[in-house]
This record gives C-alpha cells, structure tokens and sequence, in this order.
C-alpha cells in the first residue's frame, strides 16, 4: 500500500464546501511533473477527493448553529473499489459522523487509477468540515 493522500475540505455559508490541497501534495505534484509522460498521482488523488465531496450532504442537526470537522480514512483498489473504511477522527457530533461515514460508503467506486500509476490500493485521508447555520 502506498503512502496515504491528505487532502481537505473546508465548510462554507449554509453548508457549501471547498477543498484545499494540502502543501505536502503540491510539492508531489511538482516532482511527478518531472518523470516526463507517467500520470500524477495527486492528479489522481484530486479526483478522487472531488468524488468523494459531491457525495456530501448536509445532516440535519438539532440545536443552534453548529460546525464540526470529521477526518474520514479509506482505502481503495486500483478499480475504485472501497476495500476498508476507517473513522479517523470524529467531530464529536453524532450526525456529522455518520454522514461523513455514509459518505465515503455511497461514493464507491471511486475513480480508476491511470495504468501507470504503481501502487496496488491506496488509503486516503480526508477531513470533511460541515457547518450547519
């Protein structure tokens, strides 16, 4: 298994996100740049960040505004398919934990990685924020 992809997403105005990507990828973006014609795995783990936030919902939550940031982990396969799913931290709000887990259950599959990209299954870390308003 290769080494796990960080990637983020931060919350907006009535439960909109975005994404960032985090520093530490963009410099292996920069570096798989260079191996002339082989395909960017932080290409690929873009897509697959992107795929798995368009499958987010917003949980309805009882009480006044809240916010909470829920760190997901998975593990995928070459075909996208979803071998193993881990909590990796919770936001500590019962709701936005289960989406965050529904969510990376309903994205499956995710994306086919490119023929020339080397590893066999990959673990994604993703931190999902919701904000309820």
């Amino acid at each position: 298994m290769s080494r796990p992809a960080a990637a983020g997403a931060k919350a907006g105005q009535q439960g909109k996100s975005g994404a960032h990507v985090s520093h530490n990828k963009q410099a292996d973006a920069g570096q798989s740049a260079q191996r002339g014609g082989q395909a960017n795995p932080a290409s690929h783990d873009l897509k697959v960040r992107q795929h798995l936030l368009s499958h987010q919902r917003i949980p309805k939550v009882l009480g006044s505004r809240r916010a909470g940031e829920v760190v997901v982990e998975f593990v995928i396969d070459r075909k996208g398919q979803l071998i193993k799913q881990l909590m990796g931290k919770s936001s500590g709000i019962r709701e936005f934990d289960r989406a965050a887990r529904r969510m990376v259950q309903e994205a499956a599959p995710y994306p086919d990685a490119p023929a020339d990209i080397q590893w066999q299954q990959r673990l994604y870390r993703i931190t999902v924020r919701y904000a309820v308003q």
